[in-house]
């Protein structure tokens, strides 16, 4: 399977699926179309997701085998550990391309920053729930960034900012957090207000540098959060140093163009929850050319989420995740979060008041060194940690 993709669930059964089309005909040729037309046929679970979203990682997949880079297959863990198998390297940064004549120290100077500007591996895809169309459509802009070398050999343009808006909590910084861990890319992070400084022309400056610093550790991804705080409409804005940042975005993103085979793409991701404060400038094609807005989450993507949130909790039978999305109508991916959340804390309270209750039972005993099994409580050693707790229908999390 090619390594260079947004891995998810969905790439590796497509590709299963090319890989069994192959072997039944060798000499077909590959489209998109006659691919797809080939799983609706079959008795894969694909038939019932999204048309896009299956064509869009049919594209990838085909896009990517035809790239002169060797491909190999990603190992897709069935449960989650530490090396988090959803965030494998979608791209090769551990090769480093050296410039014509540089010395092999500042190779190995270079490689290293690469290494550190890794994006936070805390954030993953398989803590989201509910964006499969949008991360379909994130995975076709993406890739110049998974192929670089193929794609400057093209000559073609490519998108160099995407923003994302919606109501807060829906899942924006998150989503850009978790692609960007998933691409392993290095990750440049520009937060509105560290950005901001009293001193003359030192806010342009700071924006200057950031992009200069993902120039240098290109392919590499930008992410701009609250973008309207440092992009409002020049016309309506009273500060002058508002729109002087403005104007330093503006030309920092035209300076992102790739005009030959040695520079390498950058891509900005923005996340607002007011897209129509920004300056108008900013959002055409050649700077933020594609827009996802991101919705409050339906009644079929609350379940998703849900399932996202309790993934890894033992949830009690008579839960039905399906009747509690039902239930939360107009909730988004925060107000979910923070419903598990409480259902956790609420049941860690009566822990808590059971230890108080029963001190002489359990002397020395913490909270992170009890499990919990068919209403009975047990002492584990100081390095185990909660298991087997589960969620009950009326929210409350019980044993």
């Amino acid at each position: 399977m090619p390594r260079s993709s947004i891995l998810s669930s969905i790439d590796r059964e497509v590709y299963q699926m090319v890989k069994k089309y192959q072997t039944a005909n060798p000499t077909a040729e590959l489209k998109t179309p006659l691919l797809y037309s080939f799983i609706q046929s079959s008795n894969s679970p694909l038939r019932r997701r999204p048309k896009q979203v299956v064509e869009t990682s049919l594209d990838q997949i085909l896009f990517l085998q035809n790239q002169p880079e060797p491909v190999e297959e990603v190992a897709m863990a069935s449960e989650r550990n530490n090396s988090r198998p959803i965030n494998r390297p979608i791209t090769s940064t551990g090769k480093v391309a050296s410039a014509p004549g540089e010395r092999p120290s500042k190779r190995v100077k270079r490689k290293q920053e690469v290494q550190d500007s890794i994006a936070d591996q805390s954030y993953s895809l398989y803590d989201l729930g509910g964006l499969d169309e949008t991360m379909a459509r994130l995975r076709r802009l993406m890739f110049p960034l998974v192929a670089p070398q193929a794609f400057s050999q093209t000559n073609a343009p490519y998108t160099k900012g995407i923003l994302l808006h919606g109501p807060p909590g829906c899942g924006k910084t998150a989503l850009c957090k978790a692609l960007a861990a998933a691409s392993n890319l290095p990750f440049v992070e520009i937060q509105s207000p560290s950005v901001v400084s009293g001193m003359s022309g030192e806010s342009e400056q700071n924006i200057r540098e950031k992009f200069e610093e993902a120039k240098r550790l290109a392919p590499s991804i930008i992410f701009i959060d609250e973008i309207d705080a440092i992009a409002p409409k020049r016309e309506s804005s009273q500060s002058q140093m508002e729109k002087r940042m403005v104007t330093q975005l503006l030309l920092s993103m035209d300076g992102l163009a790739v005009r030959s085979e040695d520079d390498k793409p950058v891509l900005v991701l923005a996340a607002t929850n007011r897209p129509d404060s920004i300056d108008p400038a900013l959002r055409r094609g050649g700077r933020f050319g594609h827009e996802i807005n991101m919705v409050v989450p339906n009644e079929p993507m609350r379940e998703d989420i849900l399932k996202a949130l309790t993934r890894n909790t033992q949830l009690s039978e008579d839960l039905d995740l399906k009747t509690l999305a039902k239930m939360t109508a107009g909730f988004v991916g925060a107000d979910l979060q923070e419903l598990v959340a409480g259902a956790w804390a609420e049941r860690m309270e009566e822990v808590r008041k059971f230890l108080m209750q029963n001190h002489a039972m359990f002397p020395s005993t913490s909270m992170a060194t009890i499990i919990f099994c068919k209403n009975q409580v047990f002492c584990l050693p100081s390095h185990a940690i909660y298991s087997r707790i589960s969620i009950a229908s009326d929210g409350k999390i019980s044993t």
